[in-house]
């Protein structure tokens, strides 16, 4: 599996598997920012939802909101992330 770390690093990924007869040599960056653009969509209203609710309870969402939003963010880019590279590899 390979893990690209910066844009220098993305294409030396890109060439190595076009070297090696991958179909798709731009895979990666594709699989790379597109969950990072549903999670940014999913987040928003997340966060304020749980802002809200937090006021409602008498919490300070400065000081109580950083859990709950955090793993919002890290559940909706988890299941992106693998829903999205399950699409484009045609798994399913």
């Amino acid at each position: 599996m390979l893990v690209a770390l910066s844009a220098t690093d993305l294409d030396k990924a890109a060439n190595e598997i076009a070297a090696t007869g991958g179909r798709r040599p731009t895979c990666l960056a594709v699989d790379l920012r597109e969950p990072d653009a549903v999670d940014t969509i999913a987040v928003a209203p997340g966060g304020i939802v749980i802002a809200l609710a937090l006021i409602r309870l008498g919490v300070d969402p400065a000081i109580a909101s950083g859990p709950f939003v955090t793993t919002v963010t890290d559940v909706v880019g988890f299941f992106s992330f693998l829903g999205i590279a399950t699409l484009w590899f045609g798994l399913r």
